[in-house]
């Protein structure tokens, strides 16, 4: 267990924990857990944003239940494909149609918010792995060289401009020598937590953020290197950190954003269930810390509205695998999920040539309980019922409504994929949180919203709460793909992964000085 570690600001912060460039090892690459008090959480604000005296009424919503937005289905169009279209003018950002519902609109704020996440391809493994990219041979070696690939990553950096970078394979020694630099001197800071394999995983997950429009409140640095037996050990992370909107300081709002790199055998899937299960428990473990401790402030000027979660990363899962519904649909049958097959989609080649034998996973092992919650093994009364309940437990369920940024297939039913070398696939997801067992509203002949007022009859897809999601940029097809440039990393793109990308509202309740 990590103490709590005392910081005043995300500079301090950066200094007490420098991502100094080492080799990576199992000593120098264990994971380090941050946390604040209440007091800590407080003194982070810099002075000139601490609130005034507020002697409004607070309003009590609660991300769970509060209901703001229908959002409806946008399925991408059809690219021409007689046009000669580069990568970059492939994609494009798409306007999220959706009806507000959300009653007494004067009392909040809108705040955009946009968002990243970007597997940006550890230079170790293009160099190791050189199977997975036998279309850089050649004269074409020279697009998979760190030099060549950085300057690629850099445009793309500089021509989506988010507010919040989630990277996925960032190497530790282009950590310090090429992310900190370039994200410091555009304004953002930067937290880098690297796997805990030693030098065969010399790569791991960072996120940058931009310090005009976020505070950093809380970070928790997670590693799924704990389990037992062995075979579910895996050097994979994950980081879950909370950010208080600068601009919603007389407000009070703060959200949850996770970024995570899953383990990528894709036959391994129990090893991908319970890293996702433990994070998601991690996850809960956060808002649930954070939440209590603003219940007991009493002063509602020095209070956090929680808005809810943001999850992005490279999950290594398919769409409409056993694994994407487990986090869609809040729950799993074990006995009906086989690991060689759970994270691909279903087809006639997912039904196992094999005798079945059941999904399980450690729970007991893990300290977490069949609704991916964590435990305090000091908390249990009993703790061998906890082993027994847990460890015969057939399902598996988590606390989390989810929707999802990219909907995965266009209007005429072709899937979008996110990487392509050697085979395409849509392993990457940023998912939001929306309120729990809300009411479907009527479907409106008229989505009027100031995405587009000219929309017909739409399709609902979620109703949003305090996240809204506006707009993203579009993936494309497979054929859309092939024909801008092939497979990836190649002369126009940096990366064997596309940048997702969301444009978020938050809405933050106004309290009135």
């Amino acid at each position: 267990n990590a103490s709590v570690e005392r910081v005043q600001s995300d500079l301090d912060l950066r200094q007490k924990f420098p991502q100094v460039s080492l080799p990576s090892t199992s000593k120098n690459s264990e994971s380090r857990r941050l946390s604040y008090t209440r007091e800590e959480i407080l003194n982070i604000r810099p002075p000139k944003q601490q609130k005034q005296e507020n002697s409004g009424e607070e309003l009590p919503l609660d991300h769970k239940t509060f209901a703001s937005r229908i959002r409806y289905e946008h399925l991408s169009s059809q690219i021409d494909l007689s046009k000669n279209y580069k990568l970059v003018g492939l994609r494009y950002y798409q306007q999220i149609l959706g009806k507000e519902i959300v009653p007494n609109t004067n009392k909040f704020l809108r705040i955009p918010l946009s968002v990243v996440s970007f597997n940006v391809l550890c230079q170790h493994y293009a160099n190791t792995m050189s199977h997975l990219y036998k279309h850089l041979r050649g004269a074409k070696s020279a697009h998979k060289l760190w030099n060549s690939r950085k300057q690629k990553l850099e445009l793309e950096f500089d021509r989506i401009d988010a507010d919040i970078f989630c990277l996925q394979e960032v190497q530790d020694v282009h950590y310090e020598e090429f992310y900190l630099p370039y994200f410091t001197s555009r304004g953002f800071q930067g937290l880098f937590t690297r796997k805990t394999g030693g030098l065969q995983t010399p790569d791991g997950c960072a996120i940058f953020w931009r310090q005009s429009k976020i505070t950093l409140l809380y970070i928790n640095q997670v590693s799924y290197n704990l389990f037992i037996p062995p075979t579910m050990n895996s050097p994979n992370i994950g980081q879950v950190a909370i950010f208080g909107l600068n601009d919603c300081l007389y407000n009070s709002s703060a959200f949850c954003i996770s970024n995570t790199h899953i383990f990528f055998q894709m036959k391994k899937g129990a090893i991908k269930l319970a890293q996702i299960a433990y994070l998601l428990g991690h996850m809960k473990k956060a808002e649930d810390e954070f939440v209590a401790s603003m219940s007991l402030q009493k002063d509602p000027i020095r209070k956090y509205n929680f808005v809810g979660h943001m999850l992005c990363g490279d999950f290594n899962i398919e769409p409409t695998s056993p694994l994407h519904r487990f986090l869609m649909e809040q729950k799993a049958d074990l006995r009906a999920m086989f690991s060689s097959t759970m994270a691909l989609r279903p087809t006639s080649n997912t039904i196992p040539s094999t005798p079945p034998s059941s999904t399980s996973i450690p729970l007991a092992l893990m300290k977490m309980t069949k609704n991916c919650e964590l435990v305090d093994s000091k908390d249990l009364v009993d703790p061998l019922l906890f082993i027994v309940k847990q460890n015969t437990s057939d399902f598996l369920s988590h606390d989390f409504s989810f929707a999802s940024v990219y909907e995965h297939f266009n209007a005429v039913g072709e899937p979008e994929i996110s990487s392509y070398h050697m085979e395409e696939s849509t392993p990457d997801f940023i998912l939001y949180t929306i309120p729990k067992n809300t009411q479907k509203f009527e479907t409106s002949q008229n989505a009027s919203t100031s995405d587009d007022s000219s929309a017909q009859q739409q399709k609902q897809l979620a109703i949003e709460g305090f996240i809204q999601l506006r707009k993203r940029l579009s993936l494309p097809t497979l054929k859309e793909l092939e024909k801008a440039c092939g497979k990836l990393p190649n002369e126009q793109y940096g990366s064997d992964h596309l940048l997702l990308c969301a444009e978020f509202d938050i809405l933050c309740p106004i309290i009135k000085p």
